[in-house]
């Protein structure tokens, strides 16, 4: 079974929609910590993926 990575799943939906990091974290976050979230070095805290929807 694979196992996948919020960031990895974060990553895809992003590029699938058009939408670039600085874009995606406007408001929310800081842009590296996006990528960081993206990469596995860190873990998205509960607020930060509520505000998302």
């Amino acid at each position: 079974m694979e196992t996948y990575h919020v960031g990895k799943i974060i990553r895809h939906l992003r590029k699938q929609a058009g939408v670039s990091m600085e874009t995606l974290a406007n408001e929310i976050m800081d842009p590296t910590n996006l990528w960081r979230i993206e990469e596995g070095h860190i873990t998205p805290r509960e607020k930060a993926c509520k505000s998302c929807h």
